[in-house]
């Protein structure tokens, strides 16, 4: 999941947040977003992971006391949880919006999002191997953009078995064997410092 500009916030629309999974790293930064406090914007909180009420109880678990200050669906009356399949009926005359289970301590989803014959593509949290390598070609197929879980290297991938994570090497790979535009790299492992990444 991410979290749009400042920008996107001020038009009519209602802003959907789609979730991966609820890990730590993941949602964390939700109510630090200035943006989710514009007046009269909703904001829909949904995922594929987990129904409407799971997807509520954990964030109202998370971002109240004694975790975080405040109730945030208390205090932020623009802020809603949807059934994924709900949003997806809400949106399917602007976007199409389609997810794939990944490989994830927990389980985590990948998204497709397509508009006016545009597809972005995200995979975050995936431990990659091949027995799942052509349902995410067929998945991916067309994308113009896809974001990719590169946590580790393929030498540091070796001794974090297990983790979730994936590796920049088999996103160069998969981007060879794939029917993609542009793979962008994403999720670097949060040691690594700006030198080794440019590297």
């Amino acid at each position: 999941s991410g979290f749009c500009s400042a920008d996107l916030f001020r038009d009519s629309k209602d802003v959907f947040i789609f979730f991966s999974h609820f890990h730590h790293d993941h949602i964390q930064g939700l109510l630090f977003n200035s943006s989710l406090f514009y007046q009269g914007k909703k904001v829909i909180l949904t995922s594929a992971l987990y129904n409407k009420k799971n997807i509520f109880t954990i964030l109202r678990g998370y971002f109240s006391e004694p975790y975080f200050p405040v109730d945030i669906f208390n205090t932020l009356k623009s802020l809603s949880v949807e059934n994924f399949n709900t949003v997806v009926k809400k949106l399917k005359n602007e976007i199409s919006v389609s997810y794939i289970k990944l490989n994830h301590p927990g389980g985590a989803v990948g998204y497709k999002f397509t508009e006016n014959k545009k597809t972005i593509v995200i995979l975050l949290d995936n431990e990659f191997n091949k027995e799942q390598e052509t349902r995410l070609i067929d998945f991916c197929n067309n994308a113009n953009l896809v974001v990719w879980d590169a946590t580790f290297t393929e030498n540091e991938l070796q001794k974090n078995e297990g983790f979730g994570h994936s590796s920049i090497e088999q996103a160069e790979n998969f981007t060879l064997r794939a029917n993609i535009e542009k793979m962008v790299l994403c999720h670097h492992a949060p040691g690594r410092t700006d030198a080794e990444i440019d590297s």
